[in-house]
């Protein structure tokens, strides 16, 4: 004898999801260090570069403008808009 079991429909009983339905992963603008690496990557040492920290590392004029432009964007496309910053 096989007995049907009966899971619940989470939309029909208006419970919240609880992982969001869409995730989006931003990497940050072009920095100093990545542009100065760009152009002369045989320069790199990495002891210096080691020894700074991803925060004190600043954004280009190019990577200040990528990153205002990809929060306008995500200020029209997103509904709900959660940034975490490691």
């Amino acid at each position: 004898m096989s007995r049907a079991v009966s899971t619940p429909n989470l939309r029909t009983m208006n419970i919240p999801p609880k992982y969001p339905a869409r995730l989006v992963i931003i990497r940050h603008g072009e920095s100093e260090q990545n542009a100065a690496l760009d152009l002369k990557p045989e320069l790199l040492d990495i002891d210096k570069v080691a020894a700074i920290r991803d925060a004190d590392i600043k954004l280009t004029e190019k990577g200040t403008w990528q990153a205002k432009l990809t929060g306008q964007h995500l200020a029209k496309t997103e509904k709900y808009v959660q940034l975490a910053e490691y």
